[in-house]
């Protein structure tokens, strides 16, 4: 059997012997290495996702490039309400005579007198115009592999 330590490979006669034939590897070069070819298929343009069940599946609808491109997304016309069912302060009616004031007391009315307290609203209103197109850049950076197998 084949083994290999820190610095030293036993067991193995030709180094390429020790990787199994049909072994599918990714490599960081534009191409194979010496030993090894290209697998074509529909794996262009494409993330890897990592899976605790089986491998080797193809998935999804959108190319990698597609997916991760600077677009816009489009937000249609929309209008946002504002609820104000009215609303009153209230007003304490004070009165006094001579200095001496307190709440609802005897004497002539020192505030609160001719005022009106009626319920009022703000009039708020929203009136929206148009569309907007907010921005996303989704260009991550990523790095270029090919996938072999072992001959």
């Amino acid at each position: 059997m084949a083994t290999l330590s820190q610095s030293t490979l036993s067991g193995v006669n030709n180094i390429p012997d020790f990787i199994p034939q049909g072994t599918r590897m990714l490599f960081c070069q534009s191409n194979p290495p010496s030993g090894w070819t290209r697998v074509v298929g529909d794996y262009d343009d494409r993330a890897l996702r990592v899976v605790t069940g089986s491998g080797g599946g193809l998935g999804g609808q959108i190319s990698f490039t597609s997916a991760f491109n600077n677009r816009g997304v489009p937000l249609p016309y929309h209008g946002h309400n504002i609820n104000d069912p009215g609303h009153k302060h209230s007003l304490i009616n004070v009165r006094g005579t001579s200095g001496n004031t307190s709440v609802g007391g005897q004497g002539q009315p020192i505030a609160g007198e001719n005022v009106d307290m009626t319920t009022s609203t703000t009039g708020i209103s929203i009136v929206p115009e148009g569309t907007q197109n907010a921005q996303m850049d989704f260009r991550v950076r990523y790095v270029d592999v090919i996938i072999c197998e072992k001959l």
